[in-house]
């Protein structure tokens, strides 16, 4: 990271702020730290990045959203639940508004809205943003995509974790991760990380 931070500086530091360059160099620095667990760095980055697009290109809705998700995706590796809760709202009632419910930026936010309320420990409300989202998901992705499977078991764990939940809700949580289950084994294979993390959470669900 800390060569990959310099090349970037060096390279580009010298260009015009709003340089388009400059601002590819910003994206790809800041998920090189990400992806290196560098995560404070990265936010840094993220928010330098998203300041930017705000003074030079404050129509660039696209790019802007998808700064956003990856500063609220960073928030959530860091454990900042709340801050990332608040972007991914604004990111889902920015893109519905201009794209509509069905847009693929719209959806994935959905998806990890869902999952942030779940680490805020606001069960109810995840429960019924995901029961309105997994249907537009689904219809999007299909029933095998990752995305859908990922909300679905979200979904599960509003139902599963909740300290109120009813034996009703666990029993409506088993049933979806059976599913998830399946279809991550059909299609992933046994041996995948994601089927075996998706068998643990049924486990649980028993």
């Amino acid at each position: 990271p800390r060569l990959q931070r310099g090349y970037s500086e060096g390279r580009y530091l010298g260009r015009p702020e709003s340089n388009a360059h400059r601002m590819n160099a910003l994206s790809t620095l800041a998920a090189g730290l990400r992806m290196n667990f560098c995560y404070d760095d990265a936010l840094l980055v993220y928010e330098a990045h998203l300041a930017v697009l705000q003074r030079h290109y404050p129509n660039e809705d696209k790019f802007m959203l998808a700064v956003k998700n990856n500063l609220a995706s960073c928030c959530s590796n860091m454990g900042l639940h709340d801050r990332a809760v608040r972007l991914q709202r604004e990111i889902h009632t920015r893109g519905v508004a201009l794209y509509g419910v069905s847009d693929e930026t719209v959806l994935v936010c959905s998806g990890c809205l869902g999952i942030s309320l779940l680490a805020c420990g606001r069960f109810v409300e995840a429960q019924t943003f995901l029961r309105e989202q997994v249907p537009l998901i689904r219809s999007r992705y299909g029933s095998d995509h990752n995305t859908t499977l990922k909300s679905v078991q979200a979904l599960a764990a509003s139902l599963s974790d909740d300290p109120a939940s009813t034996r009703e809700n666990r029993l409506e949580a088993k049933r979806l991760m059976q599913d998830v289950v399946e279809r991550r084994v059909r299609v992933y294979g046994r041996t995948h990380p994601t089927t075996r993390e998706s068998e643990r959470f049924l486990s649980r669900c028993a």
